[in-house]
């Protein structure tokens, strides 16, 4: 049998038809599927198709009621996510969510832990996973960069942090090169291993080197940053 709404109705009925079948629905599921990632102004934003559908034959266009829409974006998201992803603008047809990479890095660093350390290079785990949004649909090569920046600014606000990763070059930079040291450094994130990687750029390596050699004469300096447990590996650095 073919069902009733298969051809128009004319007069009233019709008009009553359409009228009900223009009415936004609460009953519905929605699919979201990737549309883009990118960074602007300084933000990483995912824009997805929603895919809403419901199994019910409605002619034309699936109108939803918008809050029961947002709520099912919101539901969407992972829950260990929710803080760093937040649904930034939506309609019946697409949204837009934007990752809060301050909010994730300012956690992911207060749990940090040293994953490797090799001379002038520093490997520090985070301490909170990459959110799924970011790791399944973002650009690696993008976001990846976008994290070491915005890692290499947060240590510009806070000192103590930059003092307890750069070690003894923030003294050498500070004091003889009068450099900052952040900008002395490269960074890199690694999305598998969840790191961000640091170490000194090669043209500031004998620089430093030198300045620790002759910093090293100075015995009280010597004793307040533990020189013989960490200048031994910088200096077989010199060239």
């Amino acid at each position: 049998m073919l069902p009733n709404n298969l051809y128009p109705l004319k007069g009233l009925q019709g008009r009553l038809d359409n009228g009900l079948s223009n009415q936004p629905v609460v009953d519905f599921s929605i699919n979201p599927l990737i549309v883009n990632s990118k960074i602007q102004n300084d933000t990483l934003i995912f824009t997805f198709n929603n895919m809403c559908f419901n199994n019910k034959p409605i002619p034309g266009e699936l109108k939803v009621n918008q809050s029961v829409l947002k709520q099912k974006l919101n539901s969407w998201i992972k829950p260990q996510d929710r803080k760093y992803i937040k649904l930034a603008d939506f309609n019946n047809q697409n949204s837009k969510f934007v990752f809060d990479i301050d909010s994730w890095l300012e956690d992911g660093i207060k749990s940090y832990t040293t994953f490797a350390t090799l001379g002038m290079s520093k490997t520090y785990k985070l301490g909170k996973q990459l959110p799924y949004m970011v790791s399944v649909y973002g650009n690696e090569f993008e976001y990846g960069k976008y994290i070491a920046e915005k890692f290499r600014r947060k240590l510009k606000q806070y000192p103590e942090l930059r003092k307890n990763i750069f070690g003894i070059v923030e003294d050498v930079s500070r004091k003889h090169l009068k450099m900052d040291s952040v900008t002395m450094f490269e960074y890199k994130s690694s999305r598998i291993n969840n790191t961000v990687s640091v170490s000194v750029k090669p043209v500031y390596l004998a620089s430093i080197v030198g300045a620790i050699s002759i910093m090293a004469k100075d015995d009280s300096w010597k004793k307040k940053v533990n020189f013989d447990k960490t200048v031994g590996m910088f200096l077989k650095f010199k060239p």
